[in-house]
C-alpha cells in the first residue's frame, strides 16, 4: 500500500462530524455513565432518556461496559447522542473509538434498536465488541439498526470480534459486526467506521451468509451514505452462498447507496465447504431503480490464496445504476464479476491488476448495459477483461499492455512518467468524472485524464497532504 493509502486508511481513526450536519448538542440534557457517573450502566442511561421525551446525550467514560443494550422506543422524543472516551470530569472526550468499549461477552448482541420513526440516533466513538447473535432475528452481532422516517449517524465507531449464527440456515443470517437497515425516507449516515474480525456463520448447507463485515439494506426511497472506513480480516462460514466477506449491501425501490474512500482488504468467504462465495470482499445488489454510487475504494487481498478463483468484487444487479470510480482492485483470484440485463452500469477510472485468474467478468445483456472507460487491467493470469452478453463495452481503456506503475511488487499503482496511461483517457466517460483521484487528488492533470484509479502528477485537493494523516481537511469532498 503506498503513503497515500494508508493516510486514507487511517482515515478511520479520525472524528469526521464535519461531514455531516448532527445539531447542536448544547442544549441537550446531559447523562453521565460510569465510574463516577450519574449512571452505572449504559442501559440504566437510555432508559432515563427514554423516560423524558427531549433531546439527550450520554457521555460514556473512557472504560468498558459488558453489556446488552436495547433501544425499542420508536420515537426517540428527539435527538439521542450516546458518545465515548470521556474522563472522569465527563468534560474532556478522547474521540477515538477504542477509549470506550461495549462488550457483548460472546452471550448476546452488543445493541439492537428497533425500527425508529421519530427523532435522531447518534453513536460516537464507540467500540462494538464480542458481540453474539444466535437467535431471530439473525443479524447484526454488534449492532443491530433500523431506521424509516428519520436519520440515524454512526461516527467514529469500531466493530470487532462480533458474530451472527444460526444453525438455521434456510432464514439466514446477516451483519458479522452491524447490520444497518434504512426503510421509507429513512437516513443512515456512517463516517469513520472500522470492521474488524467479525463473522457470519451458518451450520447448515443452506442459506446464506451476508456481510461479515456489515450487511446494509436501503428500500423505498432512503439512503445510506457510508464516508472513510475500513472492512478487513471478516469473515463468512457455511451456508450455500457466502456474500459479501467483508460488505453486502442491497438497494430497492428507489434508495439510494454512496461508499466513498473506503479500504475493503483481507476478507473471506470459506471455500472449503459446499455452496459458493458471492464477493470476498464486497457483494452489492441494486433492484427496481435502487442507486449505487461507489467512489474511491481500494480493494485489495480479499481471497483465500492459490486456487481459488471467486471474485473480490460481485455485482448482482436486477435493475437500478451504479457507478464505480477512481478505484483499485488488486491481488485476488478474480478481480471483479457483473452481471446484468436490466441495470445501468459505469466503471470509470478502475485499476485491476494481479489476479491469479481473471481481471473482470463484465456481462450485460439489454435493455442493461455496462461501460467500462478510462481503466487499466493489466497482469491478471487468466485474462484482464472479459465483456460478454452483448451490451457490455469498453473504451479508452488499456487492457493488456504494461501501465509502467512504479512499484507494483510493493503495492504502488501510481503511473511512472512513461506510463502509456498518462494523460490516455476520455474527459467525458458515459458515467462523468470523480472530481478526484484515490488519492483524493486532482482527476485531471493536464488537458486530458488519465487512465486508471490514480492520477500521475496530481496534488491533493487542498494543495497539500496535511502534517496530520488521519483526515484530510474540510475542503476536500
Amino acid at each position: 500500500m503506498t503513503k497515500t493509502h494508508e493516510a486514507l486508511a487511517l482515515v478511520v481513526l479520525m472524528a469526521l462530524g464535519a461531514l455531516f450536519a448532527l445539531g447542536d448538542p448544547a442544549a441537550a440534557a446531559i447523562l453521565t455513565v460510569g465510574p463516577g457517573g450519574a449512571f452505572a450502566t449504559v442501559q440504566e442511561a437510555i432508559d432515563a432518556a427514554q423516560a423524558t421525551p427531549q433531546d439527550d446525550e450520554l457521555r460514556l467514560r473512557a472504560t468498558t461496559f459488558f453489556e446488552h443494550l436495547e433501544l425499542f422506543d420508536s420515537d426517540l422524543g428527539g435527538r439521542l447522542e450516546i458518545s465515548g472516551g470521556w474522563d472522569a470530569a465527563y468534560a474532556v472526550r478522547d474521540e477515538s473509538p477504542g477509549a470506550t468499549v461495549l462488550d457483548g461477552g460472546g452471550t448476546g448482541r452488543v445493541l439492537m434498536t428497533g425500527f425508529i420513526t421519530a427523532g435522531e440516533l447518534v453513536l460516537r466513538g464507540l467500540t462494538f465488541r464480542n458481540g453474539r447473535v444466535d437467535s431471530s432475528p439473525w443479524a447484526g452481532g454488534g449492532l443491530y439498526l433500523g431506521v424509516n422516517g428519520t436519520a440515524a449517524t454512526l461516527e467514529d465507531c469500531h466493530f470487532d470480534s462480533n458474530l451472527t449464527t444460526t444453525t438455521q440456515g434456510t432464514f439466514g443470517a446477516t451483519g458479522g459486526g452491524a447490520a444497518l437497515f434504512a426503510v421509507g425516507s429513512g437516513q443512515i449516515r456512517v463516517a469513520g467506521v472500522s470492521f474488524t474480525g467479525n463473522d457470519v456463520e451458518i451450520d447448515d448447507s443452506i442459506g446464506a451468509p451476508l456481510g461479515g463485515g456489515a450487511h446494509i439494506g436501503a428500500s423505498g426511497s432512503s439512503q445510506v451514505l457510508v464516508r472513510h472506513g475500513v472492512a478487513s480480516g471478516n469473515a463468512l462460514t457455511g451456508g450455500s452462498q457466502r456474500r459479501g466477506g467483508g460488505i453486502q449491501a442491497t438497494v430497492s425501490d428507489s434508495a439510494l447507496l454512496e461508499i466513498e474512500d473506503f479500504l475493503i482488504t483481507d476478507n473471506h468467504g470459506d471455500t472449503a465447504g459446499a455452496g459458493e462465495v458471492w464477493g470476498h470482499g464486497i457483494d452489492l445488489g441494486a433492484n427496481e431503480s435502487g442507486v449505487l454510487t461507489l467512489r474511491r475504494l481500494e480493494i485489495t487481498d480479499n481471497w483465500n490464496g492459490t486456487g481459488d478463483d471467486t471474485a473480490q468484487v460481485r455485482l448482482n444487479l436486477f435493475g437500478g445504476s451504479v457507478n464505480l470510480t477512481d478505484s483499485l482492485v488488486a491481488r485476488g483470484g478474480v478481480g471483479l464479476d457483473l452481471g446484468t440485463n436490466t441495470s445501468t452500469v459505469r466503471l470509470t477510472n478502475l485499476t485491476i491488476t494481479g489476479h491469479e485468474s481473471l481481471g473482470a467478468f463484465l456481462f450485460a445483456g439489454a435493455p442493461g448495459s455496462v461501460v467500462l472507460t478510462n481503466s487499466i487491467a493489466w497482469d491478471n493470469a487468466g485474462g484482464d477483461v472479459v465483456f460478454t452478453g452483448g451490451a457490455a463495452t469498453g473504451s479508452f481503456n488499456l487492457v493488456g499492455v504494461d501501465p509502467l506503475f512504479v512499484a507494483p511488487g510493493a503495492g504502488d499503482y501510481r503511473l511512472s512518467a512513461l506510463s502509456p496511461a498518462v494523460g490516455a483517457g476520455t474527459a467525458s466517460p458515459a458515467g462523468g468524472l470523480g472530481p478526484f483521484d484515490l488519492a483524493h487528488a486532482s482527476r485531471i492533470v493536464g488537458a486530458l485524464p488519465d487512465q486508471g484509479a490514480l492520477e500521475r502528477g496530481a496534488i491533493f485537493a487542498d494543495g497539500f497532504e496535511r502534517a496530520d494523516t488521519r483526515a484530510w481537511s474540510l475542503a476536500v469532498d
